[in-house]
This record gives structure tokens, sequence and C-alpha cells, in this order.
């Protein structure tokens, strides 16, 4: 079972793509694009460009995926919510590109977090540590002093989902 996690953002979102076998979760790859610091004077159709080349770059070397799992939204921001559902918008087109067309699973933060970190409300860095009990001790470029650990959600958002369906234990 190949499962694609994703940690739908607007300035830096990430993915990561989870194998499981006989009870066994492995991280095959991760990812990250940074569109915000010096990307952001592109302006937003620039910045969802670089989402949609990076979602299909990613995708094309580690597809095809059973499932795809992401992160439900929500943001009484109307300017961030449309950010964000514009990523999604070409995460969805350059994973139709190339030919997955099932609806992505989601999940509210509080959901898989409670599932893979045991509480609602986890720092980043518990949240990775969780991970980590799971894949083993790898290691995500988002992570650490400064990072934003999108790596290790999209992780625990792929982990979420093969618990949720009984593939691993926990």
């Amino acid at each position: 079972m190949r499962i694609l996690g994703i940690d739908t953002s607007f300035a830096s979102p990430g993915m990561a793509v989870i194998e499981v076998k006989n009870g066994k979760a492995k991280l095959i790859a991760a990812s990250h694009v940074k569109t915000n610091g010096k990307y952001a004077k592109h302006g937003d159709e620039a910045r969802n460009r670089m989402i949609y080349s990076w979602t299909l770059l990613f995708c094309r070397e580690h597809y095809p995926f059973d499932v795809v799992v992401r992160e439900k939204f929500n943001s009484p921001s109307v300017d961030i919510t449309r950010k964000v559902f514009g990523a999604w918008r070409e995460m969805d087109s350059a994973l139709a590109t190339l030919g997955y067309d099932g609806t992505p699973e989601t999940a509210t933060p509080g959901q898989w977090m409670k599932v893979v970190v045991g509480k609602g409300k986890p720092s980043k860095e518990e949240i990775e540590t969780a991970v980590k009990g799971f894949i083993g001790d790898v290691e995500f470029a988002t992570s650490g002093k400064g990072g934003t650990y999108d790596e290790s959600d999209a992780a625990g958002l792929a982990l979420w989902w093969a618990i949720k369906e009984g593939l691993i234990k926990t």
C-alpha cells in the first residue's frame, strides 16, 4: 500500500510517501517547496505554478499511489483560504495529469494528530517524534531550528490513514 500524505499550505507545502507492507510503515520519500520569501514578490499565480511543478515532479517519481491524504483546511481569513485552496487546485491538477482520479481522503489536524501522536494539539517536535516512532529515525528537510515541519506533518497524515484502515497498529 502506497500512501501520499500532503501537508497543504501556500508558503511551504510538504509531501511524504509512506509504503506499508506486513504492518510496517516505511518512508519512501519526503519533499517540500518554499514559495514565500524571495518568491512572494512574483505573485500568487507564479507561486501556484511552482506548487504545480513541484507536485508533478515529486509525484511522477513516486507514482502510483493507492490513496492520497491531506489535511482539512479552515481559516477565518478569506485571503488565506483562497491561497490554500489555490494550492489544493494545483496539487489536484498535477495528480490528475499523472492519471490519479481519486478524491483525496481528509482529516482535521486534531483527528490525525490524536491518532498518530496521542493528543489533539501536540507540538511540531512531538509530531515528528511520533512519526519517527512508526518509520524510524529519518531526516526531514524541514525539521529543526526554524523549520516548518511540513514533511513530517505530511508523513503523519499518511500514517493516520494507515492506522485508521488497520494497516499498522499504534
